[in-house]
């Protein structure tokens, strides 16, 4: 009985333990059919969202090719209304202006298709914004040229065309269109790719699914075998790492922080000294080392910890390439190296040291080439370095060949930013003398001139007290002009001693116009025998000085008036050229010989008198470099044209910020 009990609970503990096995092994395999269901699931879903994602992107695709063709239709309407225009010039028949008609029609609602399809790229809306303007000028001009063959002729049709404005516009516009086309492509090439990249993913995706299921039910069986003895494994394994990720945590943290440190640290010895306070306690080292390369030396740039005072100073000392030792051995190998026995290993140097472990990495350059070596010691008792340990050491090493190519480029900066300051004031010290060198030169010379005119009258006529009245007028005369002529030289040299010394005027926004014309009136009232003839006038506001313009042009309208003979005729015209304004200032005088030109801006120069048959001008010769400078001032730039025995034409083109008023005829 008590053998049939004891059977009989055997059988029942063996049942359980089956049960048990069993519902294990249910639990797998159940687990095993979720897992291929949820992962079919997933496929499905992940196709079905690929099938619409690719019907996005075909719609998109045929976006981008509607966007081509309408590029593609305004760049051939153009062309199709340039044929028109030329046929219609050279044969006056009416029925070659049919693709231009069409064309005026079209191209408007072909760019606003345009902005349409490109509503979702700024670039292409910045493009349409440029190419807009440009396409009604290229009609304009076309409609222009039309309407003058039609009313005027080929000859004045044929005009219009050879400005070659027509062909400036077009060729913008076709730099335009090919960079909207090129854009355009890019973006179809990206989306077909997407496409098919999209498509290939779908079968991808739908292929592994089903492999994966046939998988999962593979592995099913082969799981439960291995069950428990994986599990004995990662719990061991979860252990070790739990500890590794502790440690590679507080590694991660010590490098940010040492990354943190350097980035203020801004020489060698800095660097060196920031690392080993971040690094070496995390290390576990009685002290640390840094040796940089010099040619064939090591030399110790930096050492931290508590080492003995010899064997700090026999540290201290350089090491030969000659005399090897682990340092080079690190050098020239390129790698690091680490033992537990330091004095005992072959290539140590013969240090008054105990016996203990080392580690040494190498610092590299961006180059790749070695710099430095840095070394950790520790006492032998600390056991073996973990990887962890010399991985840090490494990631160290690194940081520092960062950190001292920073420190060195910092460095080199700061001289560079040193020896530009040093010759800038150089440059301008000795541009400053050279100035007033020249400032006192030109002073001396052309001042002499006049102040020995008045002396020499005025001691004629103390020394002849009693001299015919007609003969003290004349000197008296001449003492007077020679007394303005010195003011007008003194207020001239004073306004380029300002030019040359870099002095800052004040600038306002200025309408020119209204300085040309009270300019005009001043000069016009001053010289009644002159004939003047205003031509047309825009206002452009500009960024300048307004005292100083007025002062440039009554310097080129006294220039013409001293150089015309009487009753000849001034002109004067602003207009819109090259966008800039444009300023003329045109005389009938007897103009300026060739030989003269290249010179008419140097200070002082006058040309030969025979400009002025019968009179001195009484100019200074600081006129059209006063002008110059004025001009330049206002970041423009001024020119002459002129034909000895034809006149003289001044060109003044000044930048302006917008055209203020319609033309003015005189």
């Amino acid at each position: 009985m008590n053998t049939l009990n004891e059977r009989t609970k055997r059988q029942e503990q063996e049942r359980l333990t089956r049960k048990h096995a069993n519902a294990r092994i249910s639990n797998i395999l159940y687990a095993a059919f979720l897992l291929a269901s949820a992962f079919t699931l997933m496929v499905g879903v992940t196709a079905l969202l690929n099938i619409r994602q690719n019907s996005v992107i075909d719609n998109l695709v045929a976006h981008t090719q509607t966007a081509l063709e309408r590029l593609s239709q305004t760049r051939t309407q153009l062309i199709d209304s340039e044929t028109a225009q030329r046929g219609y010039i050279i044969t006056s028949d009416p029925k070659y202006l049919e693709p231009y008609n069409n064309a005026v029609g079209a191209i408007p609602s072909g760019l606003a298709e345009l902005r349409r399809l490109t509503a979702d790229n700024p670039l292409q809306q910045m493009r349409l914004d440029k190419l807009e303007p440009l396409v009604r000028e290229r009609l304009v001009l076309i409609d222009k040229t039309i309407m003058l063959r039609r009313t005027s002729g080929f000859e004045a049709a044929a005009q219009v065309i050879k400005s070659d404005r027509g062909r400036f516009v077009m060729d913008q516009i076709r730099g335009i269109i090919i960079s909207m086309e090129s854009e355009e492509r890019d973006l179809l090439t990206k989306r077909t790719q997407a496409s098919r990249t999209n498509t290939n993913m779908t079968i991808f995706t739908v292929g592994l699914g089903v492999a994966f299921s046939m998988l999962i039910a593979l592995l099913a069986s082969v799981l439960l075998r291995r069950d428990n003895a994986r599990r004995s494994a990662i719990e061991t394994q979860l252990e070790k790492n739990i500890l590794e990720l502790h440690s590679a945590n507080d590694q991660v943290e010590a490098l940010a922080a040492l990354g943190d440190a350097l980035q203020s640290a801004q020489t060698v010895g800095e660097v060196a000294r920031v690392t080993a306070d971040r690094i070496a306690p995390m290390l576990r080292v009685d002290y640390l080392a840094l040796s940089r390369r010099d040619g064939d030396m090591m030399r110790l740039e930096n050492i931290w910890g508590d080492v003995p005072e010899a064997t700090r100073e026999q540290i201290k000392q350089p090491i030969q390439r000659s005399q090897g030792g682990l340092v080079w051995r690190v050098v020239e190998a390129n790698t690091g190296i680490n033992t537990q026995a330091y004095p005992q290993e072959q290539g140590a140097l013969s240090l008054d040291l105990p016996g203990h472990a080392i580690a040494m990495e190498p610092v590299r350059g961006s180059n790749g080439e070695v710099t430095a070596v840095v070394a950790a010691g520790r006492a032998g008792s600390a056991g073996p370095w973990s990887q962890v340990e010399l991985t840090m050491l490494e990631r160290a090493a690194t940081t520092l060949g960062l950190a001292f190519e920073r420190a060195e480029s910092v460095r080199a900066l700061e001289e560079l930013e040193r020896n530009r300051v040093k010759q800038e004031a150089a440059a301008q010290a000795q541009a400053l003398a050279d100035n007033q060198k020249r400032f006192v030169s030109d002073a001396s010379h052309e001042l002499r001139a006049p102040l020995t005119a008045i002396q020499g009258n005025l001691e004629l006529l103390l020394r002849y007290p009693n001299m015919p009245a007609t003969d003290r007028d004349e000197a008296l005369h001449e003492a007077t002009r020679e007394s303005a002529r010195l003011g007008r030289l003194v207020t001239d040299l004073l306004a380029l001693a300002r030019g040359d010394t870099g002095a800052v005027v004040q600038t306002d926004e200025v309408e020119l116009k209204p300085v040309l014309l009270e300019a005009w009136t001043q000069i016009r009232r001053v010289s009644p025998t002159h004939q003047f003839e205003l031509l047309e006038i825009s206002n452009f506001t500009i960024i300048g000085n307004r005292d100083r313009l007025k002062q440039l042009v009554l310097i080129l309208l006294e220039n013409a008036t001293k150089y015309t003979p009487l009753n000849g005729t001034i002109k004067m015209s602003l207009k819109l050229v090259n966008r800039r304004a444009e300023l003329r200032v045109i005389d009938t005088g007897a103009g300026i010989a060739a030989k003269d030109l290249p010179h008419v801006f140097e200070r002082f120069y006058r040309a030969d008198q025979s400009r002025t048959p019968g009179k001195d001008p009484g100019g200074t010769g600081l006129g059209l470099p006063i002008a110059h400078w004025i001009t330049q001032l206002h970041g423009g730039e001024i020119m002459l044209e002129s034909q000895e025995g034809h006149g003289t034409c001044v060109i003044v083109r000044l930048p302006y910020l917008e055209v203020a008023a319609s033309p003015v005829q005189a």
